[in-house]
């Protein structure tokens, strides 16, 4: 990866964020023009894509990191890339979206549950720009986050019919989990144009 190419990333999560998100405010249009059971679940099914979706894109920004600070760029001849080496190879794991399992010599990598996955990420995001953790996970925009990855997986592996209704109730926790995700990524992100990153992904 070479450092333009590390500043693609930023763009790429830019445009992954934006398609997303429209994906929400037209499942929403749909609901509200519709609230059936079904639009309901093309809702959550849609809010939980875009923190999959989303989630991923953020992180190939933080790993491009070791790209952008780089004061030995161009210093090593023939080499095709070159960058500081910012994360331990658990963060680099983590980053890519999974975890190491297992005795250390017969370590396994294993998918990242969401809830992991986003602290990780936070913790190793505010590490590489030297910030302290600012992300509450005591909030209760965390609690609902993690209670509306219940109902996600209710209604996308239903046991019973019954598990298919969703009520407003249960709307309400879906849609305060999405609110508290935004708000804490936007924080991230004004952190990291306060960075010394900052000017150099063009904050």
């Amino acid at each position: 990866m070479t450092e333009a190419e590390a500043i693609k990333t930023l763009k790429n999560f830019l445009q992954i964020a934006d398609i997303l998100e429209d994906d929400i405010r037209l499942a929403r249009a749909q609901n509200q023009q519709d609230p059936s059971e079904y639009s309901k679940r093309v809702l959550i099914k849609t809010i939980f894509t875009f923190f999959e979706g989303h989630l991923y894109a953020f992180k190939q920004v933080i790993l491009a990191f070791e790209y952008i600070l780089n004061p030995l760029k161009n210093l090593v001849p023939g080499a095709k890339e070159s960058r500081m080496v910012l994360f331990t190879e658990e963060e680099r794991v983590n980053l890519e979206g999974f975890v190491f399992v297992g005795s250390k010599e017969k370590a396994r990598k294993q998918y990242l549950k969401l809830k992991d996955d986003i602290k990780s990420t936070a913790q190793i995001f505010y590490k590489a720009i030297q910030q302290q953790n600012e992300v509450d996970f005591k909030s209760e925009g965390w609690t609902q986050l993690m209670e509306a990855q219940k109902i996600r997986d209710r209604v996308t592996h239903p046991k019973t019919a019954e598990a298919l209704k969703i009520s407003e109730e249960e709307m309400k926790t879906v849609n305060a989990g999405y609110n508290w995700y935004v708000k804490t990524i936007n924080r991230m992100r004004e952190s990291l144009g306060k960075s010394n990153l900052g000017s150099r992904f063009g904050f």
